[in-house]
């Protein structure tokens, strides 16, 4: 009989303790949906993906990959300053060192959210992981935040992957093609500044002019630069581990290839995200084929203006053999060759581009495309030969793209001069 009541009890507390926590799971389901949060069940993920079907991606210093069904975008922010063009409207290398407070925030969204906090960001006005609040998730890669709010299992099986194919960026690449160099040497030197203007006008800005005017910068401009003794790499991966384990600040350096002239720059290591920073583009000695003199004047035709350009995907500086290269307006169209080159001979405008409107009439859009790429629309081409008794060798307008993995598009800038802005 005792042992009846010990099993009835036991039954009866079972169904209890059951009855607890389903009301618990119910009140916390239903605070969750007041919120706007769904509970989701918790499917059972891998927590390793193959990454290596991923899309390269590169902004900066930094490189990443993420999955090709996820969407990606990029927004420019403005944390102080003022942004500065020269008067064709294009940012130079002057200008950016006025407006060290401009950063981009990298925006990762999946197929499908339940909320708006379904996705992942990168860099941004968060500059560490200690600025947000205890519901986000943030992991910090090369000084760069990498953070979500979202409680998708999918996106935070995403994150965990994603953050682990993070690494430093760097490439030289040959001037006239476009197409990476393999054999370097870089001579590297760190600077303790943090941002672009500190390092103008600081304690080490006669480094900062130093290295804007030299090409062989080490050597020149050691005296005024950095801490400690240079470094140097004869492989770009080893460089690029170097970037990765150091410090956060400025590492200057100068490239050095057989056939090419020697160059220098910076890269600022900062937890901030630019665009700028990542490609030493080397000019060769001798010009590339398709550029020579005698090859040019053979492509020439009367009353045309003759536009030469290279593509190069922006990751690997491959050549892309097959982009389609078309003028929209023109109806034109032709295809690049294996080493990534295309030729148009486009109608030469005589008359006088003297007002907005002549210029919006007159400026051409470039289109390439090809499988597996984004769709990359270059703008603001003036289809005007550069004529005069000065100009001694056979003119032709360069105009080359660097395409990006993956689908939609990008649109470069158009960029209108001073008053004509607003007008198109």
């Amino acid at each position: 009989m005792n042992q009846k009541k010990v099993i009835l009890l036991i039954i009866i507390f079972v169904i209890v303790l059951v009855l607890i926590l389903g009301g618990i799971w119910h009140w916390q389901s239903q605070e969750q949906s007041q919120k706007g949060e769904v509970n989701l069940p918790k499917e059972k993920l891998p927590e390793k993906l193959d990454t290596s079907t991923w899309l390269p991606y590169v902004i900066g210093y930094i490189q990443f990959r993420y999955p090709a069904d996820w969407k990606i975008e990029e927004r420019e922010i403005t944390l102080g300053g003022i942004k500065q063009r020269n008067h064709f409207g294009f940012v130079t290398q002057n200008a950016l060192a006025q407006m060290p407070e401009i950063t981009t925030e990298i925006i990762l969204s999946p197929p499908t959210k339940q909320s708006e906090n379904d996705v992942i960001k990168i860099g941004g006005k968060v500059k560490n992981c200690r600025e947000l609040e205890g519901s986000y998730k943030c992991v910090e890669r090369i000084g760069v935040p990498i953070y979500t709010a979202s409680k998708l299992n999918t996106v935070m099986q995403t994150f965990n992957n994603l953050v682990e194919t993070f690494d430093t960026y760097f490439e030289a690449a040959d001037l006239d093609t476009g197409v990476a160099i393999d054999r370097v040497r870089i001579a590297v030197k760190y600077v303790p500044v943090m941002t672009v203007e500190e390092f103008r006008t600081g304690t080490y800005k006669y480094c900062f002019e130093c290295i804007t005017k030299e090409r062989d910068a080490i050597r020149r401009c050691s005296d005024k630069c950095g801490v400690g003794e240079e470094k140097i790499f004869t492989d770009k991966h080893e460089f690029r581990g170097y970037l990765k384990t150091g410090p956060l600040g400025a590492y200057i350096y100068t490239v050095e290839s057989e056939g090419y002239a020697i160059m220098s720059s910076y890269i600022i290591k900062s937890g901030r995200l630019h665009k700028f920073g990542n490609i030493m583009m080397m000019p060769p000695l001798s010009p590339a084929p398709e550029l020579r003199e005698e090859y040019i004047r053979s492509l020439l035709k009367p009353k045309t203006v003759l536009v030469v350009g290279f593509v190069v995907d922006n990751v690997f500086r491959k050549p892309l053999e097959g982009v389609t290269v078309s003028i929209p307006k023109l109806n034109l169209t032709t295809k690049t060759n294996a080493r990534g080159f295309y030729f148009f001979n486009i109608p030469e405008y005589s008359g006088r581009i003297d007002s907005c409107e002549k210029m919006i009439e007159t400026a051409l859009t470039f289109r390439y495309s090809k499988d597996g790429f984004k769709i990359y629309e270059h703008g603001q081409l003036y289809p005007v030969a550069l004529q005069g008794p000065d100009v001694k060798k056979p003119f032709y307008l360069k105009l080359n793209a660097a395409m990006f993995y993956g689908t939609g598009k990008i649109v470069h800038e158009y960029i209108l001069p001073g008053a004509c802005q607003g007008r198109r």
